[in-house]
């Protein structure tokens, strides 16, 4: 990720570490488009500058090799 975007956004679980919630797991049983069969970790990164209003998500798909997608 661009270094700008490490310093604003944080993952869900580090901002609310008592919940489980922010880490899914998605799996896609045969290839859909681009997307190959396997299975995935979606990861949630929320806007933490105090000002900010924008509301911006990012979502980091990872799949079972560890490589983003």
């Amino acid at each position: 990720m661009d270094e700008l975007l490490e310093q604003a956004l944080a993952p869900y679980e580090e901002i609310f570490p008592q919940t489980k919630k922010g880490l899914t797991e998605l799996a896609v049983p045969k290839k859909v488009g681009k997307a190959r069969a396997g299975s995935y970790l979606v990861v949630e990164y929320y806007c933490v500058i105090k000002e900010c209003d924008c509301r911006q998500v990012l979502l980091d798909v990872i799949s079972d090799k560890g490589r983003r997608v």
